[in-house]
């Protein structure tokens, strides 16, 4: 089973529930102020979205699929002693990876890495995996290369959330074609609903948030200069007509995302450039 009782332990953490996306609760380990602070972190770097995204370039046909509870496939060696929990109902260690602790993301991404690595087209992000084809049987080529890889591990898979020979996908907050990628649009709307901020701390979310979509949107720095003056050091809070402005500009920007073409290594790349005393 993922965890299993003990009599005493040295270590004991406090549990915490989690909201998860699909609206059911993840119950997690809250390791913050025991076991983290001592631990010898695994820093396996995560791929930045950017370089998954361009190992698609030139494919067509896609499919992605997520595993069942990821973590808690991955079997924990003699450590799992230290990973005890303090429950109503007693001590309990976890004989599987668990949520929370800090090493849990660099082991399970260096793990998802080397196992699938060498397949063409496929792309890792923790336990959302995605595959590529220029061909149907390309696709499914490797299609059966990652199911074999995955069976021979024992690990299984999530199907309500796998999708499989699509022409477009939903991936890391984009939207995957062999046209390139687009914006989420169920992300944006998200912003889209957001109210205006009413202190520093709700206006740096919303920039956070909008951030991550300022690559589709020309000129975004400059319609962000007004919000992110009212986050610069010794600056008073006054939400005035300017910055309501730009709060809706910024908002009516996103809802006309273009499509970025996929980087391709092998065509000609031009770099243009232009500065202002507003943005880059």
């Amino acid at each position: 089973g993922v965890i299993e009782p003990v009599d005493c332990s040295d270590w004991a953490s406090p549990l915490v529930p989690v909201m998860k996306a699909d609206g059911t609760l993840r119950i997690c380990a809250d390791y913050k102020a025991t076991l983290n602070p001592v631990l010898l972190v695994d820093r396996y770097p995560l791929p930045r979205i950017e370089d998954v995204l361009v190992g698609l370039n030139g494919t067509k046909v896609f499919s992605k699929i997520d595993l069942s509870q990821a973590y808690n496939q991955v079997e924990l060696d003699d450590s799992k002693s230290f990973t005890v929990i303090n429950t109503h109902r007693g001590l309990f260690c976890y004989n599987r990876l668990v949520y929370g602790l800090s090493s849990s993301v660099g082991i399970f991404q260096r793990i998802m890495t080397t196992l699938l690595q060498g397949i063409p087209n496929v792309q890792v992000f923790l336990d959302d995996v995605i595959i590529g084809g220029r061909t149907k049987d390309e696709h499914l080529q490797a299609l059966e290369s990652v199911f074999q890889r995955l069976s021979d591990n024992g690990l299984k898979l999530k199907e309500q959330k796998c999708v499989f020979l699509v022409d477009k996908v939903k991936y890391l907050g984009y939207i995957v074609s062999k046209d390139g990628i687009k914006a989420d649009r169920s992300k944006i709307k998200s912003i889209l609903e957001m109210k205006r901020p009413s202190n520093v701390s709700e206006l740096r979310s919303f920039i956070g948030m909008v951030n991550f979509f300022s690559k589709f949107v020309k000129n975004f720095s400059t319609l962000l200069v007004t919000l992110n003056n009212l986050l610069r050091k010794g600056v008073e809070w006054n939400w005035d007509e300017e910055c309501e402005r730009a709060f809706l500009e910024v908002k009516r920007s996103l809802t006309s995302t273009d499509t970025l073409a996929h980087y391709d290594p092998n065509k000609p790349l031009i770099v243009t450039c232009d500065a202002s005393a507003a943005g880059v």
